[in-house]
């Protein structure tokens, strides 16, 4: 594990320098994030599964290349996402008897600044339709159930199986690895909120930020962690470049380290869902999308499982992971 202390500690520097040099340009992000998101989300209907197509095909490759224009020209850095709805009965999470899709949007950034360093960062999206708060977005259908996952942060398996890239049938948790925070305040300054986490800091309970709820609004898209009763909105712009800059979100390790312990949980979560979408994505439903590298440099066409008892291909929940460069193994 001193190995792991050390990546921790590495990370943690990288994170520093991108807060420190990125932070002076919030609001200039924020305002980056807010035209994007609107723009992708009013050209779609107000239903969920649309919206959040949007929000991959069209918001998440558009804010890798506005964000490409405001980090220092020396840096490498990356914006992808992973379109990991439930809909087939794929990337689902089973525990205490019952399951439920982990998610419909997971987005990932990843930063490779001088001399090696390197930290990723991640954000799951349970997307919904528009409401108006007060309304709660995990009130109906099988609300209840992922706000469960997301608010216990239960011991789950992954069903399918094939869900999980190493270790296959082992437990996984949405738990974080660690979370620090590059910022210099204390949680006691912002409250029950700090940045785009939420939770008693650091010893009294979960920390929430890794997994949200979103309903995605024209305008306003805002997000909600799983608390109740429900903690005022967020923006999901807002969230966002707090994921970028690591005051949101949860971190994540190297592929290298992510399976070696049980107690990598989240990073574990993340690099199943992204290596899994990849091997997804090759097929002969959207061949039009393929990404413009790939995720460890494979060329083959892994076979597909996007298609329905009667040989139908079905698009719900089809997974395109969009990585600009090779992400760092």
């Amino acid at each position: 594990m001193h190995g792991l202390r050390d990546t921790y500690e590495r990370d943690r520097e990288a994170q520093a320098i991108v807060f420190e040099r990125m932070m002076p340009r919030q609001h200039e992000l924020v305002l980056l994030f807010s035209r994007v998101l609107g723009a992708s989300l009013r050209a779609v209907p107000q239903r969920e599964l649309p919206r959040i197509d949007a929000l991959f095909e069209v918001a998440v490759p558009a804010l890798h290349y506005g964000f490409q224009g405001l980090v220092p020209p020396y840096w490498r850095v990356g914006v992808t996402g992973s379109f990991v709805h439930g809909g087939g009965g794929r990337y689902l999470a089973a525990f205490d008897g019952d399951r439920c899709e982990i998610a419909d949007l997971l987005l990932v950034v990843e930063y490779r600044l001088f001399g090696g360093a390197s930290a990723r960062n991640a954000v799951l999206l349970q997307a919904k339709k528009p409401l108006t708060p007060p309304a709660k977005p995990w009130s109906d259908g099988s609300g209840p159930t992922q706000f469960e996952l997301y608010s216990r942060q239960p011991k789950f398996v992954w069903d399918p199986a094939w869900v999980a890239a190493d270790r296959p049938g082992e437990e996984r948790a949405l738990k974080p690895d660690a979370v620090d925070c590059p910022c210099p305040w204390s949680w006691d300054e912002f409250g029950v909120r700090h940045w785009s986490r939420w939770g008693d800091w650091p010893t009294h309970g979960p920390i929430y930020g890794g997994a949200l709820f979103a309903p995605l609004n024209d305008d306003d898209p805002w997000v909600v962690p799983p608390i109740d009763p429900m903690l005022e909105p967020r923006l999901l712009a807002s969230t966002l470049v707090d994921v970028i800059t690591f005051v949101g979100g949860y971190p994540f390790v190297h592929r290298r380290d992510a399976y070696l312990t049980s107690e990598l949980e989240w990073s574990a979560v993340i690099w199943d869902l992204l290596r899994s979408s990849l091997h997804r994505h090759y097929r002969k439903v959207r061949p039009d999308r393929t990404p413009l590298q790939l995720l460890e440099g494979e060329q083959a066409d892994p076979p597909g499982d996007d298609v329905d008892e009667n040989g139908n291909h079905d698009e719900r929940g089809v997974s395109v992971v969009r990585i600009v460069f090779v992400m760092q193994d």
